[in-house]
């Protein structure tokens, strides 16, 4: 019964959600209109394995090839490369290697492209692509790499036109948590930093960095960037948070849960979930990582910068005012962030500095009319 109940459940949220369903369930999608997202300059890696098998679809505007990979000690050798990060020696290299030789090497006659959208799937949602190598060079220095949950999700995400906006950037820094240990100094002088770059922007800070002032003004601005510490709940993925003040860290009534962004419309260009992730942690499903940002692509975000791992304040710091001094300057965010990963690279060679950040949405180069056709289809969604 249970299970008849949990299908049926499945087939009104596809009628009814279809956007929801592509960021909660595995939907079918015809290529022909994937391919007619895609730009010239892109292309789709996309993975999928089960116990015995793992799989790679590769998917421009004109073809599909798969191939098939090696799938033994996947989950291990992902591990063992983000141990080697972790630990910041060069053991990262032979492992980096080992994993490009697996999953990049077998489909580079396909990959022509200089955009790279990666739909992960399983442990490879743990996995910073743009740190394998060839031996040489990082993947970050051939492609331009951007993520997504799965393919189907390429349909509807990234459609929000948000240039009405009355403000540009809202920050949110070191959070008061009640407890001195989780306080981030660089975190609040990047909040800081990433404000004042822009004009009609504002910040909160310590105390004043709560989820009430989240809701209350978070839909009046084109960019949301957290700098804070998140928490990760896998057994109850809709309770994993963002940390946000509170009178003590053991409050769970002031965190902004996954469940709670599911309900919200915040319509944002771009959410930076920055130094938010607790740690290197063992390889799960991979719904912790992605927990989060489906929840901000649900509540109307067309892209999301997240990290897979909690890196050095200072690094942080760096690399976002360079990140938005980009964007300020009119570059794509999706080059914006290559590039300052790419800079901070001279100053932190290691890749435990940058390759933690990763941004997840779709195109950039949308025309007005397709955005502004999308966006009604979203909100048509929103009413049913």
């Amino acid at each position: 019964m249970l299970l008849f109940d949990m299908v049926c459940l499945t087939h009104k949220i596809s009628d009814r959600l279809p956007q929801l369903a592509s960021l909660i369930s595995v939907s079918q999608v015809n290529l022909s209109d994937i391919q007619q997202k895609l730009s010239a300059a892109q292309s789709i890696v996309s993975y999928y394995y089960d116990a015995d098998d793992l799989y790679a679809f590769v998917i421009d505007e004109k073809s599909l090839n798969a191939a098939r990979l090696e799938r033994n000690g996947l989950e291990d050798d992902i591990q063992s490369f983000r141990q080697a990060i972790a630990n910041q020696d060069e053991g990262y290299r032979q492992s980096g290697q080992m994993l490009y030789n697996r999953l990049i090497a077998p489909l580079a006659g396909q990959l022509h492209h200089p955009k790279l959208l990666v739909a992960a799937h399983g442990a490879l949602h743990y996995l910073p692509f743009a740190a394998l190598t060839d031996g040489q060079n990082f993947l970050l220095d051939r492609y331009e790499i951007s993520v997504l949950p799965s393919a189907s999700t390429l349909m509807y995400v990234g459609n929000i036109k948000v240039a009405d906006k009355p403000g540009t950037v809202l920050a949110f820094g070191n959070p008061d948590l009640g407890d001195k240990q989780y306080n981030l100094a660089f975190a609040e002088m990047e909040a800081k930093g990433v404000a004042g770059l822009f004009e009609k922007s504002a910040m909160f800070l310590g105390k004043e960095a709560s989820k009430s002032n989240f809701k209350e003004y978070a839909q009046g601005f084109k960019y949301l960037h957290f700098a804070t510490h998140g928490t990760f709940d896998s057994a109850h993925p809709l309770d994993s948070a963002l940390m946000l003040s509170t009178t003590s860290v053991e409050d769970t009534r002031d965190r902004l849960t996954i469940g709670e962004l599911y309900s919200m419309h915040i319509d944002a260009d771009l959410v930076t979930l920055s130094a938010c992730k607790t740690g290197l942690g063992k390889v799960a499903n991979g719904d912790d990582v992605v927990g989060l940002v489906r929840g901000f692509m649900y509540a109307g975000t067309n892209q999301i910068v997240s990290t897979l791992w909690e890196i050095d304040d200072a690094a942080t710091e760096s690399l976002m005012t360079d990140f938005y001094q980009r964007i300020k300057a009119g570059e794509s965010k999706t080059t914006a962030l290559r590039e300052s990963q790419r800079d901070i690279r001279k100053q932190y060679p290691n890749p435990f500095f940058w390759a933690a950040f990763q941004i997840t949405g779709r195109r950039e180069d949308m025309g007005q009319a397709e955005m502004h056709r999308s966006r009604k289809e979203v909100v048509g969604l929103r009413q049913q």
